[in-house]
């Protein structure tokens, strides 16, 4: 990870990561077609207006079905796999894990 990454993951998030492990980019392109930010508070509601829906307010990746816990801040996730998702995070792909 390059020292700007790394700048720019510490502001975002203050959760200490795993050794060895690095968070998933906001610019990365999977993860900016599907709307993610490591805090799902970053969300655009203009873009995603369900996202303020009353409904979605436990929507957060920890409670995804495409989401693997690796501890109590971060895991991993099946679409967007270029690094490590806070659990505090979405995105449009988010779906009820069962």
């Amino acid at each position: 990870m390059g020292f700007i990454t790394k700048l720019v993951a510490e502001k975002k998030t203050s959760a200490p990561l795993p050794d060895g492990l690095h968070p998933v980019s906001e610019s990365d392109p999977t993860a900016k077609a599907l709307g993610f930010h490591q805090d799902a508070k970053q969300t655009d509601f203009n873009l995603y207006p369900e996202r303020k829906e009353p409904g979605s307010k436990n929507q957060f990746c920890i409670h995804c079905a495409q989401f693997t816990k690796i501890d109590e801040n971060w895991g991993k996730c099946n679409i967007i796999s270029s690094g490590l998702v806070s659990t505090k995070g979405w995105c449009s792909a988010w779906s009820q894990r069962t």
